[in-house]
């Protein structure tokens, strides 16, 4: 029988037809996949429960995969059970993968405006077809169904931003149809009209960043922090462009922070500024004067730790100082309140917290931060314990230094017992009730705001391990400088550590939030975090492996709702979303 086989699968090659699709590869990468995230994936407790049935969907998924009859049909199977979990931390990463770089990429962008899907933007060429004109059909077939069809390859929570995803599935990437798209709608006048558009391929729309420049004190400023990645945002209106009635720019090039005044009413100004990222790569100018300080009398390569090392010591100090100042200028000003805007921040790092705590009052508690039960954490402890354990064998250590070193030592050694588990998660795709019996994370347990909190101004000093004990704490000189009236500013691109300061804001200081629901990423990834390589399709998924908790215990995943809703028009330009947010806060108020 093996002879038999090879041999038709031989004469069927000769006869130029393709052999029968083999789904067993992708079932495999499937189960290697699950596995890897019944012990690895932070949020699968929370979303089993929250109601997904994963016993179901494994079943669902298993199905799916069996029935496949292509490469494509598996890899929407493997992408409709990751978007059940609506969770933006948990990813296929297709960029730089055979399926990426043969994708179609389609210049057209079509987004749901009032139950009715519009061109957003001009179609390329000389199409009749103008901005705003309503889509009904594409390559002859009803948007509707396009959407039905790819509405569950999007992770999004909200049927809107589903839908939406479902659109830029269409117009690029693998699920986009191959060999054109014909776009049929209607001209002002209610003329049918018809625009064929021709594909690129996907990967020529992304710029290539060339090799990799190492990173080393011999670079200038500049040089070093566009190896690094650091690149502008434009902040965009009311910032810039086009001034925006009742909004005066403050304008100050040297601070990294957009900042203005805001006309809310008959002798009321708002204080208005901006953080587009909680990241140094969004800095380019202060991270190249911050670093032109920082290397001199330094000398050789600088990755690793050493780079990490620069952002804490000098690029987040310097943006934490430009934030105060800006603060400091608003409150020069005698604003009745204070608007923080957060729209399209897509997180950072650790500098979050002591940026955010510069907009509540004092002793604001720390966000809960849970952490799968992982070798991956248990690593991560035990690092923690012998950065600990060097300072501890020091000769002429105080006896206030030891004492503090020793309390650090046992919460380390509490956290690392943490991260081990006595009971087996095999069962977490095959029994209801399985993740209750055997919970993957530790909740409300890692050091988020340091080890030892309030530490004296003097303890550790010189010591190798002062910034692992005092966190996020050793930036808190100005914790609490301004404690009025705040509101926050987000929409569907806040996520992680924007999430995070939003959160913070909302629950520890009585922040408004206005705007849109935040993205619902929530924390992401430690170290690295623990991706997984799929062993046949080479395609690789990142999972997160840390939670943070809000003060009433929910997953900051779940993303946040605002207070004051901003509903944004799929045709606003820039200048009329910034109206729109200014009359609701104005509206707010009265």
């Amino acid at each position: 029988m093996p002879r038999i086989f090879l041999w038709m699968v031989a004469l069927t090659a000769l006869m130029g037809a393709a052999p029968p699709f083999d789904p067993k590869p992708w079932l495999e990468d499937y189960r290697q996949l699950r596995s890897q995230m019944a012990v690895a994936y932070a949020n699968l407790d929370d979303a089993a429960a929250r109601g997904v049935d994963l016993v179901a969907l494994d079943q669902k998924t298993l199905e799916a995969l069996t029935r496949a009859g292509s490469d494509l049909e598996a890899l929407a199977a493997l992408q409709r059970f990751i978007a059940v979990f609506q969770d933006n931390h948990l990813q296929l990463a297709l960029r730089g993968h055979v399926l990426f770089e043969t994708s179609p990429f389609y210049d057209v962008r079509l987004q749901e405006e009032g139950g009715r899907v519009v061109l957003a933007a001009p179609l390329p060429g000389d199409c009749a077809l103008e901005r705003g004109a309503r889509v009904g059909r594409v390559n002859g077939r009803p948007v509707a169904e396009w959407i039905a069809e790819l509405e569950p390859l999007a992770p999004e929570p909200e049927a809107t931003w589903r839908r939406n995803m479902a659109l830029i599935y269409l117009t690029q990437g693998p699920f986009a149809p191959r060999g054109g798209l014909t776009v049929e709608g209607h001209s002002e006048a209610g003329q049918p009209l018809s625009c064929r558009v021709e594909s690129v391929p996907l990967s020529t729309r992304f710029t290539s960043k060339g090799p990799a420049v190492p990173l080393s004190f011999e670079l200038t400023g500049e040089a070093a922090c566009a190896a690094m990645g650091a690149k502008a945002r434009p902040p965009g209106p009311p910032y810039e462009g086009e001034p925006v009635p009742g909004f005066e720019r403050l304008e100050t090039p040297s601070n990294a922070f957009p900042a203005g005044l805001l006309s809310a009413g008959p002798e009321k100004r708002w204080g208005v500024v901006r953080i587009p990222l909680f990241s140094a790569e969004a800095y380019p100018a202060a991270c190249a004067e911050a670093w032109d300080a920082w290397r001199q009398g330094k000398a050789g390569p600088c990755e690793g730790e050493c780079r990490w090392d620069f952002e804490k010591e000098a690029i987040a100090p310097r943006l934490l100082a430009d934030l105060a100042a800006r603060v400091r200028q608003l409150q020069a000003a005698q604003v009745e309140g204070v608007v923080l805007d957060l729209m399209g921040n897509g997180g950072g790092t650790d500098w979050v917290e002591p940026a955010t705590r510069l907009f509540g009052p004092k002793g604001m508690p720390c966000s809960g931060l849970g952490f799968i039960r992982h070798p991956h954490w248990t690593q991560q402890f035990e690092d923690m314990k012998v950065e600990l354990d060097a300072d501890l064998a020091r000769p002429g250590l105080s006896p206030q230094d030891r004492r503090i070193l020793t309390q650090a030592r046992q919460r380390v050694l509490d956290l690392r017992g943490k991260t081990r588990r006595t009971c087996s998660r095999e069962k977490v795709w095959t029994h209801k009730g399985a993740t209750r019996a055997c919970p993957g994370v530790a909740r409300k347990g890692a050091p988020a705001c340091g080890l030892v909190s309030d530490l004296p101004p003097d303890a550790l000093s010189g010591l190798g391990s002062r910034q692992l004990v005092q966190g996020t704490a050793a930036w808190r000189d100005t914790e609490g400088l301004y404690t009025g009236p705040l509101v926050v500013l987000t929409n569907r691109r806040t996520a992680s550590a924007a999430e995070q300061a939003a959160a913070l804001l909302k629950d520890g200081a009585g922040a408004r939030l206005l705007g849109e629901r935040t993205l619902g990423s929530g924390c992401g990834y430690t170290n690295g975090g623990l991706p997984v390589v799929l062993t046949h399709s080479k395609l690789r998924v990142n999972m997160p492996d840390c939670i943070r908790y809000r003060r009433d215990g929910t997953n900051e995943q779940q993303g946040l709702q605002p207070d004051i809703a901003v509903v944004w028009g799929a045709l606003d330009s820039p200048g009329e979303r910034a109206r729109r947010w200014m009359e609701a806060l104005r509206a707010s108020l009265e």
